[in-house]
């Protein structure tokens, strides 16, 4: 072979050379991240015939999250403009491809806030497609989740009553709309199931709680065992101070019985961290060792063995209840002080079923009491 041969083979092999290394470094790296960078209008061909004037980005496209920017903040994330409303959807499918894009858009993200306003515009869904939303909420989660379905129970009316009895079972999350409707005892069977099963209430306290509020307002003797076996086997006394709140306001149900028995279970050697922990909802069926150890928790916590904001929160809502003894949410060394003055003078009423003592001085409280309504799981 002749020199001028492999001169001009040389060439073409150094020209193919650099065409496949600009390819290598120009090409995507895979075709998620292609896919990734579409454009709105792309994904939703529908959306793009139909709403001709909707112009390119009125919905987000889903972006690439790397690790390294996946939040946990609970900062409300405001809706990127433009963007079409859900409320001026006219079909399943775009509902539906609204709610995906929404939800890829949130990837990797875990924290929110019902103070979100993209709650509010999920909220705004027409009422036609309140079951698409209900369904699509079944498969997101973490942040896109929770606001799918804070938005499903904000938004439910009377004439979603078969899609809620329907999905209730799987989706107890609209244990709150059950409730707000009057449904509890179409639900009611599904609803004693849970609480029977221990492997349920161990792990989902707060789903738990709610249930146990819920089922606890139809005042049917038959339920009496079940909440006080729950009351019992919680072990999380946030929850527990919730339920015995509840449980006052059901006439026939033997309060004292079940918290007496409980106290003493946990003084007797059972899990005995928790009886601090359960001492609000003993010192509400009058069992005077709980009070005390319910003021520490009201104070801050301090000198108990376990204590929460939460339950914190619950003991100085039995104390102003029942004492009227306000303590503020930051420092309740004023309020202790007075405890220690007061103390041998606080009286258990069992006629009233309240504590009973000297009027105390008014300490600023800040924050008000929460509510014994099923509502969102927090826990």
């Amino acid at each position: 072979m002749s020199p001028l041969r492999w001169i001009v083979i040389g060439c073409l092999a150094v020209v193919i050379g650099v065409v496949v290394l600009w390819r290598l470094t120009t090409e995507e790296p895979a075709a998620a991240h292609r896919l990734a960078r579409v454009a709105d209008d792309d994904l939703l061909p529908e959306l793009a015939l139909e709403h001709p004037e909707t112009q390119r980005h009125a919905f987000r496209a889903p972006t690439p999250v790397a690790v390294s920017s996946v939040s946990t903040s609970t900062t409300p994330t405001a809706p990127a403009p433009p963007m079409v409303s859900i409320a001026d959807l006219t079909s399943e499918n775009e509902v539906r491809r609204w709610l995906e894009n929404q939800a890829a858009h949130m990837a990797g993200e875990t924290g929110w806030s019902r103070k979100d306003p993209l709650v509010d515009e999920f909220a705004r869904v027409p009422s036609a497609y309140w079951g698409v939303m209900l369904d699509a909420a079944k498969h997101f989660t973490s942040k896109a989740r929770g606001l799918t379905e804070e938005a499903l129970i904000r938004s439910a009316g009377v004439e979603h009553r078969e899609l809620v009895l329907k999905a209730f079972s799987e989706q107890l999350f609209l244990v709150d709309v059950v409730t707000r409707y009057g449904w509890v005892e179409d639900c009611a069977d599904t609803m004693r199931k849970r609480l029977k099963d221990p492997k349920f209430t161990s792990n989902r306290m707060g789903d738990t709680t709610q249930l146990l509020v819920a089922l606890a307002s139809l005042h049917d003797e038959r339920d009496f065992t079940l909440f006080a076996d729950v009351l019992r086997s919680t072990r999380y006394g946030y929850w527990q101070a919730r339920m015995a709140r509840a449980l006052t306001t059901v006439p026939g149900f033997d309060l004292d019985a079940a918290a007496t028995s409980a106290w003493r279970y946990y003084e007797q050697g059972q899990y005995p961290d928790h009886q601090d922990g359960f001492a609000v909802a003993a010192a509400r069926a009058g069992i005077a060792a709980a009070l005390p150890i319910s003021v520490l928790h009201a104070a801050g916590g301090k000198g108990t063995k376990w204590s929460s904001g939460e339950l914190q929160d619950e003991a100085r809502a039995l104390l102003r209840d029942h004492l009227g003894l306000h303590i503020d949410a930051d420092d309740g060394t004023a309020a202790l002080a007075w405890w220690e003055s007061a103390k041998d003078q606080v009286r258990w009423d069992a006629d009233t079923r309240r504590w009973t003592g000297p009027k105390p001085p008014v300490f600023p409280l800040k924050q008000e009491q929460p509510a014994i309504t099923p509502g969102a799981n927090d826990f």
